[in-house]
């Protein structure tokens, strides 16, 4: 059996472990040895260049002068309109830094940004497909012999349509995604073929999955009946604004407010800098 992609692709954040034989599985460390990878591109304003993960979070916090747009939290806009995004107080507020205009050949939103000189449009689709083609990409140069097979996660909550522009979007850049598995439903999965932590005696029971994410908090009851490996959601609930980054940007606004000063983009990155150092401290 070939070597297959197991891909979360998180608000904040993205995962890849692969699995082979049926049994042999781990999560990948990407290029800087971290488990995880902000989910993130940079675009330059004049030059060609575009950073993805670690060197375009590092870029955004940089006091460097080359100018660019740093584009974070894409999944947010998957699938949305633009109609849909204009009455969202809580998604224009996050995205208040970006211009989001109309798409013209389509309802979606469209990111209109400069990049090598030029002023670029990009659909969150867009940006989304660059981002997983170069994670991916990226993870295939680490291991070999892997297959363009790939398991992708997606939160419960995400309609088909969406479920649609996400396997388009992998089958585009050349993958094959065999299943798409909401995000409660791994995790109970997980935790089935786990079994020193369950009692082996119940077949069926009723599981609380709790998703504290770097951009979602998500709550989801499912019915699992291990004999016949089947689950069921019975209900979720969750807040798409309430997540590891909105608690650093709460904390960041805190901070702020209280400081006597003259704001400028490098004292508000130097701030936010120290809140998420300080978020991951209290976190261990």
């Amino acid at each position: 059996m070939s070597i297959i992609f197991g891909v979360d692709f998180g608000t904040s954040n993205s995962c890849i472990s692969i699995i082979h034989n049926d049994k042999d599985f781990r999560v990948i460390q990407n290029e800087h040895g971290k488990y995880t990878t902000p989910t993130c591109i940079y675009f330059h304003a004049k030059s060609e260049d575009i950073l993805y993960g670690n060197l375009a979070l590092e870029q955004s916090q940089s006091h460097s002068n080359h100018p660019g747009t740093f584009i974070s939290n894409i999944k947010r806009l998957f699938g949305i309109t633009f109609d849909e995004f204009s009455k969202d107080t809580n998604l224009k507020s996050f995205f208040k830094t970006i211009h989001i205009e109309k798409c013209t050949e389509s309802d979606y939103c469209c990111i209109v940004l400069q990049h090598n000189n030029k002023i670029c449009r990009f659909t969150p689709h867009n940006i989304a497909q660059m981002y997983l083609n170069w994670l991916l990409t990226t993870t295939k140069s680490i291991v070999k012999d892997a297959s363009n097979d790939i398991v992708i996660t997606v939160p419960v909550k995400f309609t088909n349509n969406q479920r649609i522009l996400l396997k388009q979007i992998l089958k585009t850049i050349g993958y094959n995604p065999i299943r798409i598995l909401n995000e409660p439903t791994a995790a109970t999965i997980a935790y089935t073929l786990t079994t020193e932590q369950r009692n082996t005696e119940i077949d069926c029971e009723k599981v609380l999955v709790v998703d504290c994410g770097g951009g979602t908090t998500d709550f989801t009851l499912l019915e699992a009946d291990y004999s016949n490996m089947y689950f069921e959601v019975i209900n979720t609930t969750g807040n798409q604004f309430l997540g590891g980054e909105d608690l650093t940007d709460n904390l960041t606004t805190y901070i702020l407010s209280k400081i006597k000063c003259d704001m400028t983009s490098k004292i508000t990155k130097r701030v936010k800098t120290a809140s998420e150092t300080c978020k991951q401290n209290l976190t261990y």
